[in-house]
């Protein structure tokens, strides 16, 4: 990634980019991107909730007055249900798997971890499907393929299903598991749902967070490389960024990387976690972990 770090506005290496904004005061770091002559921070996007740019959604101050004698658990960052299992990821070793590459590249072995956990069509993924899963985050909205694959895993391992968004009767097949939390975060960024699962485990004190198939686009192909599809050339990302970019791939890759920084800016620099990341496939081509993982992690 093309970025420099400029710690804070008063660093005069950033005054020659910022020009008169120099003169503003933010709390956290302060960021130039080379590729695109602009800067980005925490502090800036915050300004600009709903920017495609932005990783915050204002939204956990209603839930928390909505939720307040419910027994939900409540922070400033992030609102869940509870559930006894959630006490077993404290001060444990914990492997996220998402659909990036990295997942089948990196040999992982589940022995090595005290609970895996992972998201959306992971049981179209053949090791992972054979894999008992402790958690597993999915998206309300979600169209499953292979719906009875999905249901026969859910049955034989019972894991703990993390969702955001209202159950209703589009997806009813959920009511039928027990074992399931509401989660939303104040934190909402574009590059999928692995950020979701990181703010679980800070919220839920793990040890040590180890982080695969979190890869991001490259440059050379919109097709996502994702392990999670039967045909990965056929399957292609529609998020907003993408919509946004669609014509032009670095401007669509350059909004990616901005989205990677501050959301580990936000843990390191905001919440200030002591939990230590590891990024197993620091190696993998377009890993976007990789220039952040040397540095931050």
């Amino acid at each position: 990634m093309e970025v420099y770090d400029c710690k804070t506005i008063e660093d005069p290496e950033i005054r020659k980019w910022v020009g008169n904004k120099s003169n503003t005061k933010l709390n956290y770091n302060l960021w130039y991107q080379l590729s695109t002559n602009s800067y980005f921070g925490i502090d800036f996007l915050r300004r600009h909730v709903g920017d495609l740019n932005s990783i915050f959604k204002e939204t956990i101050g209603e839930l928390r007055q909505k939720y307040q004698n419910s027994g939900i658990q409540m922070s400033k960052e992030w609102v869940y249900e509870y559930n006894d299992l959630i006490r077993s990821f404290k001060n444990s070793r914990v492997l996220i798997l998402g659909a990036g590459g990295s997942t089948n590249k990196i040999d992982w072995e589940a022995k090595d971890y005290d609970h895996i956990i992972s998201c959306n069509n992971f049981y179209l993924n053949e090791k992972i499907f054979n894999t008992k899963l402790t958690a597993i985050y999915l998206n309300i909205d979600h169209k499953y393929p292979e719906l009875e694959q999905l249901n026969h895993y859910l049955d034989q391992y019972q894991p703990l299903i993390i969702y955001g968004g209202q159950i209703n009767n589009s997806n009813i097949f959920f009511n039928k598991y027990s074992d399931k939390i509401f989660t939303r975060f104040r934190c909402n960024t574009k590059i999928g749902i692995l950020p979701r699962l990181i703010l679980c485990m800070i919220a839920w004190e793990a040890k040590e967070i180890s982080i695969l198939g979190m890869d991001g686009h490259n440059r050379s192909s919109r097709n996502t490389d994702s392990v999670f599809y039967r045909n990965p050339i056929q399957h292609q990302s529609t998020g907003t960024i993408e919509s946004k970019f669609h014509n032009d791939l670095d401007k669509l890759v350059c909004a990616y990387e901005k989205q990677y920084i501050l959301f580990f800016d936000y843990i390191f620099n905001y919440l200030k976690t002591n939990i230590i990341f590891k990024n197993p496939g620091e190696t993998i081509k377009f890993n976007m972990l990789t220039d952040i993982s040397k540095v931050m992690f």
